[in-house]
């Protein structure tokens, strides 16, 4: 009997904590969310950002090139949603070629849900390249760059204007950029993790 108590107790505490830490989890998430909004509302209104992808190439002495999609939905990693793109097209030699692809593949797939905002680890470089990919899009989703050294985002402005390119520049402890900062290393761990499983199978072969 006493046994059968400690170990009711022991459920129950665990129970409790679990839950307590998903808890904790969701409300930091919600207001590092509503953080990352209020800074983006002047630039891409007040629509949700319920599920925000981020996209990282990866490649090893120019074999193997892989990019990753990661997710968050309402502000926490859904590794459900993950998902990999094996870059097919041999050309395809420089990271911003394997990004084109992966997000005009990405893009042609509407069986996924779409994103609210399209995350790229990469700056302006990145950005010129890949607006051509969007502007292709009757629709297209809100996207931006996440730059480093230090973070900052870059978002796309006005073409007509010489300002095309708009830099927001907060904080290393601020609630937003911490959370698409996550999200970015998320992507880069979850590319190398794929690229290594390339090379491994690759290797195996010769």
């Amino acid at each position: 009997l006493t046994i059968r108590r400690g170990i009711e107790r022991f459920t129950r505490f665990i129970t409790t904590h679990s839950f307590t830490d998903r808890h904790f989890s969701y409300n930091n998430s919600t207001a590092k969310l509503a953080s990352l909004q209020e800074v983006l509302a002047p630039y891409l209104g007040d629509s949700p950002l319920s599920r925000i992808e981020c996209y990282d190439a990866s490649n090893s002495a120019m074999q193997d090139a892989t990019v990753s999609m990661t997710v968050m939905t309402d502000g926490l990693l859904d590794n459900g949603q993950y998902r990999r793109f094996k870059i097919k097209n041999p050309r395809a030699v420089s990271d911003f070629d394997r990004l084109d692809e992966a997000l005009t593949r990405r893009l042609k797939n509407t069986a996924w849900p779409r994103p609210d905002l399209i995350v790229i680890d990469g700056g302006i470089p990145q950005l010129r390249r890949l607006q051509m990919i969007f502007d292709k899009q009757d629709y297209p989703p809100n996207y931006l760059g996440l730059a480093k050294h230090p973070d900052r985002l870059i978002l796309s402005g006005d073409s007509r204007k010489a300002s095309k390119y708009i830099t927001i520049k907060l904080s290393s402890d601020h609630p937003g950029l911490q959370l698409l900062s996550q999200l970015r290393d998320e992507a880069h761990r979850f590319a190398n993790a794929y690229r290594k499983i390339l090379e491994r199978k690759r290797t195996k072969l010769t």
